[in-house]
Order: structure tokens, then sequence, then C-alpha cells
């Protein structure tokens, strides 16, 4: 059925008609630390590490499965950090973002999810080995039905640098995202949503 609310209490809809509505209880464990999958795999390729620089600069998504989500121990309601596990560092990334979201998406496309909330930058990030963590200064509040979309982007407004090499889970289907470019601005990657980056000429 349609999910028509939650909390700990709920005014039902005016309905003329007969309907049966279903409850669910639970038991909601707040500060929850989850891994999502077993991250056995590493990787500084583009798609994989967020921290990839083969190319100046670089916008990655990953769809999050709210299946994957529940099965890592997390329920509904505000995310307050992420983290990615580094192996090995690479070059600081300038104007490096992160931005969170929703999708109803079930596989990542060439076209990146609109409509993200920025909810981390620092102007020069550095990566060290283990887990990097990062505060969010924005809200984001997961609704616990919702596949997540988190995306990362920097540029350093180069032709490349050293790539950090992170832990991560194959999910054996297409879940990133990724558009690339050298010498183009962090504003120019994080505008464009599919195929090439404009200088802006255009």
């Amino acid at each position: 059925g349609i999910k028509i609310g939650s909390g700990a209490t709920f005014t039902t809809p005016l309905n003329t008609e007969t309907t049966s509505y279903y409850a669910e209880a639970g038991f909601i464990v707040p500060n929850v630390t989850a891994q999502v999958g077993t991250a056995t795999t590493t990787s500084s390729s583009s798609g994989s590490s967020p921290y990839y620089h083969g190319w100046g600069g670089v916008k990655t998504q990953y769809i999050y499965k709210v299946e994957e989500l529940i099965a890592a121990g997390l329920n509904s309601g505000p995310i307050t950090s992420i983290a990615f596990d580094v192996t090995s560092t690479g070059s600081n990334l300038a104007d490096f973002t992160v931005h969170i979201g929703t999708t109803t998406q079930e596989l990542a496309t060439a076209t990146h999810v609109s409509g993200l909330t920025l909810v981390y930058s620092n102007p020069n990030q550095a990566t060290t080995v283990g887990l990097n963590t990062y505060s969010l200064t924005g809200t984001f509040v997961w609704d616990g039905i919702s596949n997540i979309v988190v995306q990362t982007s920097f540029s350093n407004v180069n032709t490349g640098g050293t790539s950090a090499s992170t832990r991560y889970h194959a999910p054996g289907s297409t879940l990133s995202t990724y558009t690339y470019a050298d010498n183009r601005t962090a504003q120019q990657i994080l505008d464009t949503m599919t195929g090439g980056v404009s200088d802006g000429s255009s």
C-alpha cells in the first residue's frame, strides 16, 4: 500500500470510502553509525572513488538503495555525517562539495539526478588514510522509503593529479554517474547534468 504518515502521533485523513489501514510500530535507535555494503574492494578509479583525479575536475553521484540502507541498520530521520574509507591518499581537492538527496531511480544513468542539497563544502579538501568523515552542515532528513543519492564534486582547474583510493562495494548494477573535465571551474562541473562540460563561451 501507500504510506500516508509516520511519527509518534498521526491524524487519519478524511475518507468517505471503506478503506483498510495498516499500522506498524517500531523502536528507532538514534545516533546509528552504519556501513552500507561490504566495502571489500579498493579503487581510485572514476565512479568508485569520490577522489578520482585523473581529470582536473570531477562530479560523481552514488545511488544507495533503500534496501541497502535498511539492511545496514539505518532508520528514517536526520543524517548528520557521511564518510568514505580511504586506503591511500591523493592530491588536495579544491572546492570540494557534498550534496545529498533522494531519487526513485533504481539504476544510475548518463544524466545526474537533480534537486540535491548542499551539505558540505571545503575549499581545499585533504584526504587521510582511514575513515574521512564529513559532518553535514545542511539538514537532510531521510524518509526511510526512498533511495538516497550522494554527490561529490571538485575542480582543481588543471589536467589532473593523484587519485585517492577508497574501499567500495560492487553492487552488481550501475549505481554511479560521473562527469569530468580539465581546466573547468567547480561551478561549471556542478552545472553539467549530462554530456561534456562547457567552458561558458556558448
